[in-house]
């Protein structure tokens, strides 16, 4: 068995472990995923960003920032092209954490390259944009980047998700 398939099963049952409610031992195989993955296997983003969420989800705020910045490393690693969904959806979960941290600045500079070009992700992206402009108190452009959001979404359950989710800027 290669060092990639033992990976990829310390992932599978990392994952069983997070849906049963066991996060500190599906945080550990996600570690020895990490540990085993190779360089250049493409999975090794989703093993960081997957201990990213569980780390987050456990309290574990600093330790989750460095899997979700881990996750964008290897993403852009791996693809080198913003406009690839790998790269956006990992910059979108660590813009994510960044605003859980109060760090709003931050996670518009995280998203900011994947917005700069066409982007099938750009709804969730905005989405973030848009929360982190209303915090900064920038009303007016945090609207703007709501309907946005609202109006690149890619099927009318994610425009009729995100609705109710940036009703309160909308």
């Amino acid at each position: 068995m290669t060092q990639q398939n033992k990976a990829r099963e310390f992932a599978d049952r990392a994952l069983d472990l997070w849906n049963d409610g066991q996060l500190d031992e599906a945080a550990a195989d996600f570690r020895e995923a990490i540990r085993l993955s190779e360089h250049g296997d493409y999975n090794t983003m989703d093993y960081h960003g997957s201990l990213g969420s569980i780390l987050s989800e456990l309290g574990h705020d600093d330790d989750a920032l460095s899997e979700f910045e881990s996750a964008l490393r290897v993403a852009i690693d791996t693809y080198n092209n913003d406009s690839s969904g790998a790269v956006s959806v990992s910059r979108y979960f660590l813009a994510e954490h960044l605003l859980k941290l109060q760090r709003e600045e931050d996670a518009l500079s995280c998203i900011a390259p994947s917005l700069q070009i066409p982007n099938r992700q750009e709804a969730i992206l905005r989405t973030v944009e848009a929360e982190c402009l209303w915090r900064l108190g920038r009303r007016s452009d945090a609207k703007i980047s709501a309907r946005r959001a609202v109006s690149t979404a890619q099927s009318e359950e994610q425009r009729e998700g995100m609705t109710v989710c940036l009703e309160y800027i909308l």
